[in-house]
């Protein structure tokens, strides 16, 4: 093609029909791909407003000359307009949109995530025979198929039928199935396609970027001649959208998730029919936590066997020693083995129950959040105030316990900390001439476990003293091997440290059956209460 004509986008044009315009070229690099090369894409939808009228009003307008009227007369509210633009806006950032697309196994959790960078809804327009109309932009990396004609026959739906956004947010969440129509393709149009990275990489001193706000004007006025205008008129000649609400209408009883009281009511039975298992799960939590608890001096015996064993110094110290420390390990091995068949034992069926209880609190959560929309402006009743306030209760009661459980967690660590340190120095005072060098009265104890014990009892202070050993006694350890005083002393230190670390467990499996207990109660609680605020919401519908 010959460039270097001035008019040559004129001549093409010349050639074109009307509804076919070149706004003008550019020379780009020789790898660029129009369609690898996009990073995203806008998109633009021509919706009349009168889908947004609320649907007492459009079913008291029968089909025929009144509905014709009413269509072309419609001005949807401020309200209606913000509810609208709000319902769409939730639409905006990174969601999973597995329910605004057809249903292919394929999809992975990632194929199923789309990021929308800006919606943006017009003002109502009139344009032609008196109808008003909004648009909404879309601006997106990429769009799944029907993903857009979804996401707006969502709002609508929405909107119209005065339903919580709480089903938008619902529906963009995993492990949720809603049957979503599709709004008609009629008012569907890509705008442009966006190559900012393209734009980005270029050099500028040989390249111009690829910008269409150059050609914006003429754009905007071939989508208001040769668009918009078909757009109009098909929908004024076939009613496409009187079509798709009257559709929807006729079926409405397939999409429970737009009416709030059915939803309400759809919810409340998926908690009644799930809470037999919450009791049970709990119970089973309980006891492998618990278990993972009272194993713990198992496990530490055999970390302790094992290091004993791999110890060069002790092998040449005592062979009968080490003979005695690969026992030790063997036994603790074997009941290591033998504890692990019980934790499975205990542990199993509990995965079939984690998914039931996963789907119990998201009803629980779902109606919760549902019935606070509901009754948002209205009285509650003192029987609800009173459950209320049992359930505020309730939760702050759980919160202590799991303060107090933290505060334990991390005093069992500080402690561990300590005894490690400990451990290390009896070693270090076995290989090296440390303990020569300390004067009369004075004991060699590592700062870190001085540091860790000291902020023990900061984060506890009701932690259990230790009293400092007084005695020694010139005796071999379990492995044969024999200690000077000072390792005797840390020694007996640590056996005090271990002590703590079993009053700390006693501690935390009380925590444990306290929360279970609590866990169960707040749950019942906050049944209790959506019981009695869905008998009011059914009352005030």
């Amino acid at each position: 093609m010959i460039i270097e004509d001035p008019l040559v986008v004129e001549k093409i044009n010349a050639h074109l029909p009307g509804q076919i315009r070149v706004w003008g070229y550019l020379e780009t690099q020789g790898s660029f791909h129009a369609k690898m090369d996009c990073d995203s894409r806008r998109y633009e939808f021509l919706l009349p407003t009168y889908t947004l009228m609320p649907m007492a009003q459009w079913l008291g307008a029968p089909p025929g000359a009144t509905r014709h009227a009413a269509k072309s007369t419609f001005r949807a509210s401020r309200s209606s307009l913000d509810a609208f633009s709000q319902a769409m806006r939730l639409f905006l950032g990174t969601h999973r949109f597995h329910n605004y697309t057809i249903r292919v196994k394929e999809h992975t959790n990632m194929s199923l995530k789309r990021y929308i960078k800006a919606i943006d809804v017009s003002d109502p327009i009139i344009l032609q025979n008196g109808m008003e109309w909004v648009r909404i932009r879309l601006h997106g990396q990429s769009f799944m198929l029907h993903q857009i004609r979804k996401m707006i026959a969502m709002a609508i739906l929405v909107t119209r039928s005065e339903t919580s956004l709480c089903a938008i947010e619902q529906s963009l969440q995993a492990d949720t199935c809603f049957n979503i129509p599709k709004a008609p393709a009629l008012g569907l149009l890509l705008d442009r396609p966006v190559f900012d990275w393209y734009n980005q990489k270029i050099d500028s001193a040989r390249r111009q970027p690829l910008d269409f706000d150059k050609h914006k004007d003429q754009m905007e006025a071939f989508k208001e001649q040769w668009i918009d205008q078909q757009i109009i008129q098909t929908e004024m000649d076939e009613g496409t959208f009187e079509l798709f609400l009257d559709q929807f209408d006729a079926h409405r009883d397939h999409f429970t998730y737009l009416n709030i009281l059915d939803r309400i009511n759809e919810l409340a039975h998926g908690v009644a029919g799930l809470t037999h298992i919450e009791r049970p799960l709990l119970e089973q939590r309980l006891a492998v936590d618990k278990f993972k608890v009272e194993r713990a001096p198992t496990d530490t015996a055999l970390k302790e066997a094992t290091t004993k064993c791999s110890l060069e110094q002790e092998k040449k110290r005592s062979e009968q020693g080490l003979v005695k420390a690969k026992d030790l390990a063997k036994e603790a091995q074997e009941k290591v083995d033998a504890l692990d068949v019980q934790m499975r034992d205990l542990e199993d069926g509990m995965e079939k129950k984690e998914v039931d209880y996963r789907t119990l609190c998201k009803y629980r959560e779902d109606l919760s959040a549902l019935l606070d929309d509901a009754l948002a402006g209205h009285e509650l009743s003192n029987v609800a105030h009173d459950l209320q306030n049992k359930v505020d209760q309730s939760k702050e009661d759980l919160g202590q316990v799991d303060k107090d459980t933290n505060s334990l967690n991390d005093v069992r660590k500080l402690i561990k900390t300590a005894d490690m340190s400990l451990l290390e120095a009896i070693l270090e005072l076995r290989t090296s001439n440390k303990e020569n060098s300390l004067g009369p009265g004075q004991v060699y104890f590592p700062q870190e476990a001085f540091d860790a014990l000291k902020k023990a009892r900061e984060v506890y202070p009701r932690l259990p003293s230790i009293k400092p050993p007084t005695e020694f006694q010139d005796v071999a350890d379990d492995t044969g091997a024999f200690y000077s005083p000072m390792q005797r002393y840390l020694w007996d230190v640590r056996r005090q440290l271990a002590k703590l670390i079993d009053w700390c467990d006693n501690q935390v499996i009380e925590l444990m059956e306290s929360k279970s207990e609590r866990e169960i109660a707040l749950n019942e609680a906050t049944d209790n209460w959506n019981v009695e605020r869905r008998q009011l919401a059914l009352t005030l519908a």
